[in-house]
C-alpha cells in the first residue's frame, strides 16, 4: 500500500500497470519547477473549472496525464507522481490510479524561527524548501527579531550570522520556482529584547526594569517597544523599508504578540487612562498604517486582541489574525468562533512540538494539529500553518520537526483525513524505508511521556528544561513529583536507540546526517534522564542540592558532549548563535562544578 502525503481528496486504484523506467522518470520529475514545460511522458490538459491548485492525475497501462487549472496544479501533480515513483523504486512499472485533488486551506505555511540562535545555512534552507514544497506547503516565513542584516543596526545582529538582503532575494526566487511564497516577518512590538537590551536602543523601550509575565515569571530585560513614542514607529518604519523590498510577497507578518511589559513603564499612565487593550490597538493601527502606505497587507498574532473582545471591531479590515496555540487542548474552537463572529480574516497556527523540548513532544503535536485543523476548517480559517520555534537555544535537531511537517501538510491540504493519517508510515516512506531513523524520531518524540512530567510542564518537555533552562529554572520549579522509575525507563530507551543508531549504515548523505543528529540528541536526552534520576533521589529540582560526587559524574559526561554539539551544529547551521545556544549547556556544566549559582541569569527568551 502506497502512502501519499498529504493524502489526496479522492484516489482510486484501477488495477493497471504503466511500464516505465521509474528511476529515469523520477529524475525528470525532480527537476520540474513551477512553470516548467510539461514532461513528454506527463502531458498536461488545462481545465479552467479546476481549482487553481487542483489537479487530476491519471495513470493507466497507456501512460500518465495531468489535468489542471494552472502551473501550480501541474507542479502538485508532479509532486504526487514523484512520491509514487519513490515508493516504487527498483520496479519496472507504476500502479494505475486516478487522483482528483485540491487543497482545503488556500494558505498552507511553515514558519521557521531563525531568531533564537540557530540560523540555517543557505544549503540547509534550500533542502527544507524542497521538503516543504514536496509536501505542498505554499507559504514560508522566517521569524525575525534581529536575524536580518539591517544597515545601520549592526550592533543588534553582529556575530549572529543573519540573513542578508541578497540571501533573502535568492531564497525568494528559489521558493517561487517550487510553488512557495516567501513572506516577510519582523517582530515590531514585543520580543524586542535583542534590540532593547543594547544601549543604542534603550530609549525605545517601554520598560527597563524587567516585568512579571502572565505565568508569574519575572523577565529580567526590556521586552516591548514604547508604543507611545514616535521614535518607536520611525524605528519600525526603517526596518520595514529595508526588509520588505527583498520579497515579492505583498503580505508581512508584524507579529505584535506577548507584549508582557506593556503598561509597566512608559505607557503606564496612558494604559490607566484608556486601558491597556486600547493602547495596544492604537499602536497596532499605527504599524498597519506603515504597512498600508508601502502597499502591504498585515498579519499579526491573535493572543493580545483576544484578551480584549470589545476591541475586535477596531482590527483593520484588511489584516489577517494569526490564531496560534501549541498545546493539545488549546481553545481553538472558542477563539476561531470569536474571530469568525467578528468578521475577521484569520488563519490557524499549530506547532511541531519541538521547541523547548530537545526531543520533541509528538503526542502533543499530533493532538494540537488535529485540534487546529478541525476548528480552522469549521470556522472558516483561510490558512493553516506549522511553526518550528527555537526556544531554549534551538537545541533540537533539524529532523525532529519532520513528523510535524508531515501531519501538518495533511492537515492543511485535507483536514478530513488528519485523524487517521499514519505519520510514522509516511515518514518511513520519506526516508526511503529506513525504519531505524523513523523509529528513533518517534521514540524520542514521545520520550517525555516516560518521565511522567508532561502534566506538570506545559509548553516544554523535561529534557529541554533540565538541560537548557537552568539559568532561571522557571519551568523545573513547577515539578512537584519526581518519578525515578520514569527517568530510568527513558534512560534505557536512550541506550537502546543509541545502539540501534550506531549500528545503522547508510550511503545516503541526508540519512547519514540525520543519524548524527539523532545520536547527539539521544545522548543529550540520556544525560537529562540521568540528571532526572539524580534529582528524583532528593525530590528537588535544584541541581546544586545534589552531592558533590553525583555532580562530578554528571559534569564529566556533559563535558564530553559539548564538542559534538558544536560539530553537528556547524554542518548545517551558521556559526552565529552557536555560542549562545551552547552557553545554556555550559551553564549547567558550571552548576555541576559549583562555579555559578542558579540565581545568575542570561537573557531568556519567552515562549
Amino acid at each position: 500500500m502506497l502512502t501519499l502525503c498529504p493524502q489526496p481528496q479522492h484516489l482510486q486504484w484501477n488495477g493497471d500497470q504503466w511500464p516505465v523506467s521509474v528511476a529515469d522518470l523520477s529524475a525528470r520529475l525532480a527537476a520540474c519547477r513551477v512553470g516548467s514545460p510539461p514532461l513528454p511522458e506527463l502531458p498536461r490538459h488545462d481545465d479552467s473549472v479546476l481549482d487553481e491548485e487542483g489537479y487530476r492525475l491519471e495513470i493507466t497501462c497507456q501512460g500518465a496525464s495531468v489535468t489542471c487549472g494552472s502551473d501550480q496544479g501541474y507542479f502538485y501533480a508532479v509532486q504526487t507522481l514523484l512520491q509514487i515513483c519513490h515508493q516504487c523504486t527498483g520496479q519496472a512499472a507504476l500502479p494505475g490510479v486516478q487522483i482528483d485533488d485540491s487543497p482545503w486551506f488556500p494558505d498552507r505555511g511553515v514558519l521557521l524561527d531563525i531568531s533564537r540562535d540557530r540560523v540555517p545555512t543557505m544549503a540547509q534552507i534550500y533542502r527544507l524548501v524542497d521538503l516543504w514544497s514536496g509536501l505542498k506547503y505554499n507559504r514560508l516565513q522566517l521569524y525575525m527579531e534581529a536575524a536580518f542584516a539591517y544597515e545601520g543596526h549592526e550592533a543588534a545582529w553582529r556575530d549572529r550570522s543573519p540573513f542578508t538582503a541578497e540571501e533573502v532575494r535568492a531564497l525568494d526566487s528559489y521558493c517561487q520556482q517550487r510553488g512557495m511564497t516567501l513572506m516577510p516577518n519582523q517582530n515590531t512590538f514585543g520580543h524586542m529584547e535583542r534590540w532593547l537590551d543594547l544601549p543604542e536602543y534603550a530609549h525605545l523601550a517601554e520598560n527597563r526594569g524587567g516585568c512579571v509575565d502572565p505565568n508569574g515569571n519575572f523577565r529580567n530585560h526590556s521586552f516591548c517597544l514604547n508604543p507611545l513614542s514616535e521614535q518607536s514607529v520611525d524605528f519600525v518604519a526603517d526596518l520595514l523599508d529595508q526588509l520588505l523590498p527583498c520579497f515579492t510577497s505583498r503580505t508581512v507578518n508584524i507579529n505584535a504578540d506577548e507584549t508582557f511589559d506593556l503598561g509597566v513603564g512608559a505607557s503606564r499612565q496612558r494604559c490607566a487612562d484608556i486601558g491597556k487593550g486600547q493602547v495596544y490597538m492604537d499602536y497596532l493601527r499605527r504599524i498597519h498604517e506603515l504597512c498600508q502606505a508601502r502597499g502591504y497587507r498585515m498579519q499579526f498574532w491573535s493572543d493580545i486582541v483576544l484578551n480584549y473582545p470589545h476591541l475586535l471591531d477596531q482590527v483593520p479590515a484588511d489584516a489577517t489574525v494569526m490564531n496560534w496555540g501549541y498545546e493539545a487542548e488549546h481553545p481553538f474552537a472558542d477563539e476561531c468562533a470569536r474571530l469568525q463572529a467578528a468578521g475577521l480574516d484569520f488563519q490557524v497556527v499549530s506547532a511541531t512540538g519541538t521547541f523547548a523540548a530537545l526531543t520533541g513532544r509528538w503526542r502533543n503535536c499530533r493532538l494540537n494539529v488535529i485540534n487546529a485543523a478541525h476548528n480552522g476548517r469549521r470556522f472558516g480559517a483561510s490558512g493553516f500553518w506549522m511553526s518550528e520555534w527555537g526556544d531554549f537555544g534551538h537545541a533540537q535537531p533539524w529532523c525532529a520537526a519532520y513528523p510535524g511537517y508531515l501531519i501538518g501538510a495533511t492537515a492543511a491540504w485535507n483536514p478530513n483525513t488528519v485523524e487517521d493519517f499514519n505519520t510514522e508510515q509516511a515518514l518511513q516512506q520519506l526516508l526511503a524505508g529506513n525504519s531505524t531513523l523513523t523509529l528513533a524520531l518517534f521514540r524520542l518524540g514521545d520520550l517525555y511521556l516516560s518521565t511522567e512530567t508532561d502534566q506538570q510542564l506545559p509548553f516544554v518537555s523535561v529534557f529541554g528544561a533540565l538541560l537548557c533552562n537552568q539559568m532561571t529554572n522557571r519551568h523545573m520549579k513547577k515539578v512537584q513529583h519526581w518519578h525515578r522509575a520514569g527517568f530510568e525507563q527513558a534512560l534505557q530507551q536512550c541506550h537502546q536507540l543509541d545502539a540501534a543508531l550506531q549500528g545503522l549504515g547508510t550511503a545516503d548523505p541526508e540519512q547519514a546526517f540525520m543519524r548524527e543528529e539523532l545520536l547527539l540528541t539521544t545522548r543529550l536526552a540520556a544525560h537529562a534522564s540521568a540528571l532526572g534520576m539524580a534529582l528524583s533521589e532528593i525530590q528537588d529540582y535544584r541541581v546544586e542540592q545534589l552531592s558533590t560526587t553525583a555532580r562530578a559524574a554528571l559534569a564529566s559526561e556533559l563535558a564530553s558532549l559539548l564538542p559534538e554539539y558544536d560539530r553537528v551544529w556547524l554542518q548545517r547551521s551558521r556559526p552565529g548563535g552557536l555560542d549562545a545556544s551552547r552557553a545554556r549547556l555550559e551553564f549547567l556544566l558550571a552548576l555541576y562544578r559549583g562555579a555559578v549559582r542558579p540565581t545568575r541569569r542570561l537573557p531568556e527568551q519567552s515562549l
